[in-house]
């Protein structure tokens, strides 16, 4: 892979990391009622169906609470994903940090 696509592609996952960051911040920050006011209805919610994502804002509200039966009954994917994102970001920043502390170069401790 030569250099060029190796660091777009890092900043794409930084970008994305720093999103997914974002996302499991913003409910222990704001308030539910602000962030379910953020998405609008899900179209299948209205047709009185449900798609694979409905659900995740009140999971992980319900998460940041720390009622993961909640999160379980609002979508079985909210705990699973709440932790990709967290581990995701937890990553990022850890090899952000690295990189900053070492400069690009070998780290000698």
């Amino acid at each position: 892979m030569n250099k060029d696509l190796r660091a777009a592609l890092r900043a794409v996952w930084l970008i994305v990391a720093l999103v997914c960051g974002l996302v499991t911040a913003a409910p222990f920050v704001a308030s539910a009622s602000s962030l379910q006011g953020i998405f609008p209805e899900c179209p299948a919610r209205a047709r009185g169906e449900s798609c694979a994502a409905c659900g995740l804002t009140t999971g992980f509200i319900a998460i940041s609470r720390g009622d993961c039966a909640e999160a379980q009954r609002a979508n079985a994917a909210s705990i699973p994903l709440f932790a990709a994102f967290a581990g995701n970001f937890a990553a990022a920043l850890a090899y952000t940090i690295f990189k900053l502390r070492c400069g690009g170069t070998k780290c000698k401790s």
